[in-house]
C-alpha cells in the first residue's frame, strides 16, 4: 500500500498483491479507496478467472446466509465473519463481474450459474428484490452480447442522393452546417464505444472484439480521404484554393464545436502526401488561411503525446468529442510497457498497472457521461455530404501529380 492525498484526505491505495489479497481488500470495511472497486471490476479477468471470483463471492454469500439462518447475526453485525455491508458489496461485485465478463468466450459453469440463481432466490426471500433483479438480469443476459456488432449510424443511401454537383454544393453550404453534420455522425459513433472495447484494445486490435472502436477509426479515415478528395477534385488552381479555404473553415468550426476527433480527421487530409505537396494551392489560399491551419495543426499535434490537446481538453466545456486514438495509444503503451505481475512466479499482481488503465478509460467515460450533443439532422447538408465519397490514397496522389506536376529541378548555372 502507498499513501495518497485526495481532497485533503489521506488514503491507503493498494498497488500490488496476490489475487486473493486483492479480493479480500475489495470486501474489507477498511477499504476507503473510491477507485479500487471500479479498477478491480475493469481488470480482474487479467489475474483472476471469472469462475474463481464467482466461487469466492458465493462462498461469502453462503457464510452470511448460514449465520442468519442460525440467528448468529443481525442486519448490522457480523454473519459468520461477514458484515451486512461486506455481503452487500459482494453482491455488487458479482453483478459487476457478470456484466463485464466475456461469457461468450468463457461461459459460466453450470454449477456456478445454479449457485447464482440460488443466491437470487435468497435475496428475494430476504427483501433484497432490487439486487436480486439486477443479478438475474446479469445471469440471463444474451451470452453473445460481447460479439454482437454495434449498429452503425445509418447513412443516406447513394441511390437517394443527387451528388452530380457535389463539389459546388459543398461550397454552397455553410461551414457551420458541414461541421455540425460531421460532429453529429461522430457523436453517434463515439457514444456507441464500450469501455470493454477500449480495455480489450490494449492487447488485441480486433473488429470482432471492438466493433465500435473500428467504426470510429473507419469514419475518421473516410473523413480524411473525403476532405482531400474535395480539394483535389477541383482542377483549376483558383477553384482548388477556394475549396482548400472552405475545408480549413470547416475545421475552424469543428474546433468551436469541441469536435476534436473530426477536427483531426479533417486536418489529416492536409498532412496527406497528396495535399501537402500542393504548394501553389496553399499559396493561393492566402496567408490568413495558412495561419489558421497552422494554429489548428499545432493544437492537434501529437508532440509530447498530444500535450497541447490534453491541456485544452482538461478545460474544455462539454459536450465535446475527444480524439479517441490518443486514448487507444495510451492504453496500448501502458499495457506493453508494464508487466502484469511483479514476480517471476506470477503471484503478485501489478495492480498499479490496473489503476493506470482505469484512469485512461475513466477519461473517456467522462466525455460519455457529460451532456451530449443535441444536433438534429440537417437533411440538405446530409444529402450533400452523402456517404462521404472519396478517392483512394493512391488515386489522390496520382491526381495531385496531375493538377500540380512536379517541378523540374533548377538547372545548374553554367560555369
Amino acid at each position: 500500500r502507498r499513501e495518497h492525498t485526495v481532497g485533503g484526505w489521506t488514503l491507503l491505495r493498494v498497488h500490488s498483491g496476490s489475487p486473493k489479497a486483492l479480493l479480500d481488500h475489495l470486501l474489507s470495511s477498511e477499504n476507503e479507496d473510491p477507485e479500487y472497486l471500479p479498477t478491480f471490476l475493469l481488470c480482474f479477468q487479467t489475474f483472476l478467472p471469472l469462475p474463481d471470483l464467482v466461487t469466492a463471492l458465493l462462498r461469502v454469500h453462503a457464510s452470511y446466509m448460514a449465520a442468519i439462518a442460525n440467528d448468529a447475526a443481525s442486519p448490522a453485525v457480523d454473519g459468520g465473519g461477514v458484515t451486512r455491508q461486506q455481503h452487500k458489496r459482494a453482491c455488487y461485485v458479482l453483478s459487476g463481474a457478470l456484466d463485464r465478463a466475456d461469457t461468450a468466450a468463457q461461459p459460466l459453469p453450470t454449477d456456478l450459474s445454479r449457485g447464482v440463481a440460488a443466491m437470487v432466490r435468497d435475496l428475494i426471500a430476504h427483501g433484497r428484490a432490487e439486487m436480486a433483479q439486477q443479478l438475474r438480469r446479469r445471469l440471463h443476459q444474451d451470452a453473445d452480447r460481447t460479439a454482437e456488432k454495434r449498429q452503425e449510424p445509418a447513412e443516406i443511401p447513394l441511390s437517394a442522393l443527387h451528388v452530380s454537383a457535389l463539389r459546388t454544393s459543398i461550397l454552397e453550404l455553410s461551414s457551420v452546417a458541414v461541421a455540425r453534420e460531421l460532429t453529429r455522425r461522430d457523436a453517434a459513433r463515439f457514444g456507441a464505444v464500450k469501455e470493454s472495447e477500449i480495455f480489450l484494445w490494449r492487447k488485441v486490435q480486433s473488429r470482432e472484439k471492438s466493433p465500435s472502436v473500428y467504426a470510429m477509426i473507419d469514419h475518421f479515415n473516410q473523413v480524411s480521404l473525403w476532405a482531400a478528395s474535395l480539394i483535389l477534385n477541383e482542377h483549376s488552381l483558383r477553384d482548388r484554393a477556394r475549396m482548400y479555404c472552405k475545408i480549413v473553415d470547416v475545421a475552424k468550426h469543428l474546433r468551436k464545436l469541441h469536435s476534436f476527433n473530426s477536427l483531426l480527421a479533417v486536418l489529416s487530409a492536409f498532412h496527406s502526401s497528396a495535399v501537402h505537396r500542393l504548394k501553389q494551392t496553399a499559396e493561393m489560399a492566402g496567408v490568413k488561411t495558412r495561419s489558421a491551419l497552422a494554429r489548428l495543426q499545432a493544437l492537434m499535434s501529437h508532440a509530447d503525446h498530444y500535450a497541447t490537446l490534453r491541456a485544452v481538453l482538461a478545460t474544455t466545456r462539454r459536450p465535446a468529442i475527444p480524439y479517441l486514438g490518443m486514448y487507444l495509444t495510451d492504453i496500448t503503451l501502458v499495457h506493453h510497457g508494464n508487466p502484469d505481475y511483479l514476480d517471476p512466479d506470477k503471484t503478485v499482481v501489478n495492480f498499479g498497472k490496473c489503476r493506470r488503465i482505469f484512469e485512461i478509460i475513466r477519461a473517456v467515460r467522462q466525455f460519455h457521461a457529460d451532456p451530449q450533443f443535441a444536433l438534429g439532422e440537417d437533411i440538405a447538408t446530409a444529402r450533400v455530404l452523402g456517404n462521404l465519397e472519396a478517392l483512394s490514397s493512391n488515386d489522390l496522389y496520382d491526381l495531385s501529380l496531375h493538377v500540380e506536376p512536379r517541378q523540374p529541378p533548377p538547372s545548374e548555372s553554367a560555369a
